[in-house]
């Protein structure tokens, strides 16, 4: 019992200064105790990045995503991609969407689903034409930090038959990519 009155009497005299030091350091780094927790990751606001995709491409994205507080995010993403020219008889130059995005939040994990309108450049032979069609999709994003993401993406486009000297050109295919975003 003398042991248990002797730690209680220590205990009482050093949390009360342990406490006081931890506050310490909290005022001298400018960080308050509140924000030293991690809070759940918003992915609400402008972004925009680049991306690599199969088959041989590379491109840009921009967007805008709002998350609400039941964690379903919304969005819309606006895209372009640039391919490698293949010695195929006919193939896909450029390509161009704009989707609607939804998705929900897992913390830093975003899970979601997209589909739009997609606008392509195909050549066939000397001949090149515009054809429109549409997009459809899905990813996951991981937030790094507050400002900066990564993704894995598929894409299914189907594009409008056109036709050609070479005859009807469609293009339809998928692309599997990855890349990084920013928040601002």
């Amino acid at each position: 019992m003398k042991y248990y009155c002797v730690f209680s009497v220590i205990a009482a005299t050093l949390l009360p200064v342990t406490a006081s030091a931890a506050d310490a350091v909290f005022k001298n780094s400018g960080v308050s105790a509140s924000t030293a927790v991690s809070e759940k990751h918003d992915w609400s606001g402008f972004y925009a990045g680049a991306s690599v995709q199969r088959p041989l491409s590379g491109g840009v994205h921009a967007g805008y995503n709002y998350q609400t507080s039941g964690n379903v995010v919304v969005g819309a993403e606006v895209d372009g991609s640039l391919f490698k020219s293949n010695k195929k008889p006919a193939s896909v130059k450029s390509l161009g969407t704009a989707r609607v995005r939804v998705g929900y939040a897992f913390d830093r994990v975003l899970p979601y689903i997209d589909g739009g309108v997609a606008i392509g450049r195909a050549k066939a032979g000397s001949e090149a034409h515009t054809h429109l069609g549409y997009a459809v999709g899905a990813g996951v994003e991981y937030a790094l930090t507050d400002k900066v993401s990564t993704r894995l993406t598929y894409s299914y486009t189907k594009l409008k038959d056109r036709t050609y000297n070479a005859g009807v050109v469609g293009v339809r295919g998928s692309t599997i990519g990855a890349g990084f975003s920013v928040k601002f």
